[in-house]
């Protein structure tokens, strides 16, 4: 018998390839086992995956700073679980989108006359949430190296690391919270600014204080830099957003309701 990965010869009771440690598969796929083994692989306790998403909540400094530190085997590297967070985002849009479509109701929510403006954006958004949350990571990873300037732990790239795995985790249990409260008849509006965005303030803030082993005196500090180089960023882009509107003509539409 031989490894089907690499080709290497096997003993007829081998597992696993003792070259290339790829699994020895001896039975045809049936939907049964491959059931079994999205079952093993995503729902097993004992899996990657399950052990990455409790301890970015429980000890979030183990799996970033190890994973930087060049720990890379304890847990779910940062790219594959970035990844898996794009995925259950796809996931929640479709399922939104479908099932609870309400959510996603402008009227309600906006001045009278700026409906097809809102409306515009936020398919945008929501049809691009990956690539939002992909420019997101890097214009965030930015701003926390401005804010921890005089801190040599980390240069630019491991900021970058860091985020990945913050954002990943807050989108991952964000799905379940905003899926639930969807299902509740709450405005996808209302969820982001009244539970998600806190529930993503306060999570971060916890993993920078567990990361940077921050006092409170110390993180308010910080809190308050990331607050002001945010606000500059945040204005540098609504300046970009309002300047596109002109160039599509959305800005005089937009003046005029």
């Amino acid at each position: 018998m031989e490894c089907k990965n690499c080709h290497t010869q096997l003993s007829l009771d081998s597992s696993y390839c003792n070259l290339c440690g790829g699994k020895v598969i001896k039975n045809r796929l049936t939907l049964k086992n491959l059931l079994e083994y999205c079952t093993e692989t995503f729902l097993n306790y004992d899996n990657q995956f399950i052990q990455t998403f409790i301890a970015l909540f429980r000890a979030p400094e183990d799996v970033i700073v190890g994973y930087i530190n060049g720990v890379r085997k304890k847990y779910v590297d940062v790219i594959s679980y970035f990844a898996i967070a794009l995925t259950v985002i796809g996931i929640q849009y479709f399922i939104l989108s479908h099932i609870f479509p309400k959510v996603f109701e402008i009227g309600a929510v906006v001045h009278s006359g700026n409906e097809e403006l809102q409306k515009k954006n936020m398919d945008f958004i929501m049809a691009h949430q990956s690539f939002v949350m992909m420019f997101y990571i890097p214009v965030h990873a930015l701003i926390s190296r401005i804010v921890f300037y005089n801190t040599k732990a980390f240069n630019y790239t491991e900021h970058v690391v860091m985020y990945l795995y913050l954002i990943s985790q807050t989108s991952l249990y964000g799905a379940i919270v905003i899926i639930g409260l969807a299902a509740l008849g709450i405005h996808y509006n209302d969820i982001g600014l009244l539970v998600t965005l806190p529930l993503q303030i306060i999570y971060i803030s916890y993993c920078l204080i567990r990361v940077f082993q921050l006092n409170f005196r110390q993180f308010m500090f910080r809190f308050l830099i990331f607050l002001l180089v945010g606000s500059v960023f945040f204005i540098f882009f609504t300046m970009i957003y309002v300047g596109i509107l002109y160039l599509t003509g959305d800005l005089q539409a937009l003046l005029d309701s």
